[in-house]
């Protein structure tokens, strides 16, 4: 997935486990930096409409932070918004 930053978009690295969503950068040799972990049960997900700059995004919502990413296409945009939402 692509998180849309302020300035510029990047990937990062998303970690679905049964009851936890993590995202983080990918470093060298394999590791990762955590930039944020949290319970399933505190995220909530939607869809955001296409733009003329961005198809197939959407928002994951916590209570540290929202942000936006956008999907390799719509399937996979649909997957992630309907597992998430699944988890509840």
């Amino acid at each position: 997935l692509i998180k849309i930053c302020r300035k510029e978009r990047k990937a990062r690295q998303f970690f679905l486990f049964s009851d936890l969503l993590i995202y983080a950068k990918k470093l060298d040799l394999g590791r990762y930096s955590v930039s944020l972990a949290v319970p399933l049960s505190n995220v909530k997900v939607e869809k955001l409409a296409d733009t003329a700059t961005t198809i197939n995004a959407f928002r994951f919502i916590t209570p540290q932070k929202s942000f936006a990413v956008i999907a390799e296409d719509a399937f996979v945009r649909d997957e992630w918004v309907k597992v998430v939402r699944s988890v509840k």
